[in-house]
């Protein structure tokens, strides 16, 4: 992509994806993974975020979903998707890769 901000959002989005692999979902029901994906990651955003945002990284030895959260709300400025629709159209997006 030419614009830096689609960029920040496929590698935010990937992220995310990412993220949701961690939580070892059943792949054939992909709207359960979007609501779980969605309350986990309101649970990072509602303590692990604000704790850890002025880090350059996550913690070593911090689980791989925290991992893959801290650096999709670096990516996202802060600011990650607010509903689990949102979630599960991500999550259905063909995995985009970043020149």
């Amino acid at each position: 992509p030419d614009n830096p901000e689609q960029v920040r959002k496929q590698l935010r989005d990937n992220h995310l994806r990412a993220a949701a692999v961690c939580l070892n979902a059943d792949p054939t029901r992909p709207w359960q993974t979007a609501t779980a994906l969605h309350r986990e990651v309101r649970r990072f955003a509602g303590h692990q975020w604000s704790c850890w945002q002025s880090r350059g990284h996550a913690p070593d030895n911090c689980p791989e979903l925290d991992r893959q959260l801290f650096a999709a709300m670096r990516w996202g400025g802060g600011v990650l998707p607010s509903t689990a629709r949102q979630y599960a159209n991500i999550l259905t997006q063909t995995h985009e890769t970043v020149a």
